[in-house]
């Protein structure tokens, strides 16, 4: 009995210790970005939040044509120029969203003619804002475990 008190006691310290909580273990699924802050490859996960530090928050971007018509260039191999779009808005802190998986791969992650990965936002919770691409990147965006929140 001794025994399960202590490996259960150090257990809790190591969770403590390393500065994590019951919640952050449970995410540990979650992706994670490569050295360079970018999320790429395939990654299904589909909800996202803002953490850009820029208080005028985090640009959306998006051309004039539709989801639709971009996804068609992914499917013969064009990929688009989707840091040059115009920005359609911005994203504030935290900002909750949805990202928008690719038909054709499943993957969230839409990388653009310079190798940048993307996200699409789909829906944002509590704002009429959507249907625009934010860099996959650690610096602006951060995957979370579904909220009830969230769209």
């Amino acid at each position: 009995m001794k025994f399960q008190k202590l490996v259960f006691g150090l257990s809790i310290a190591s969770l403590t210790f390393a500065g994590m909580t019951i919640p952050a273990i449970a995410q540990r699924g979650l992706p994670t970005a490569d050295r360079n802050g970018d999320y790429s490859g395939p990654i299904s996960h589909q909800y996202w939040e803002v953490v850009e530090r820029d208080p005028k928050g985090l640009n959306c971007r998006m051309g004039n044509q539709s989801i639709e018509q971009i996804e068609q260039m992914y499917y013969e191999r064009k990929q688009p120029d989707i840091g040059s779009m115009p920005v359609r808005g911005t994203l504030g802190k935290p900002a909750p969203f949805s990202a928008q998986q690719q038909d054709a791969d499943q993957t969230v992650i839409w990388v653009d003619n310079k190798g940048k990965p993307w996200l699409f936002v789909a829906n944002v919770y509590k704002a009429a804002l959507g249907q625009c691409f934010v860099r996959a990147n650690s610096q602006f965006v951060r995957p979370v475990g579904k909220s009830p929140l969230m769209p």
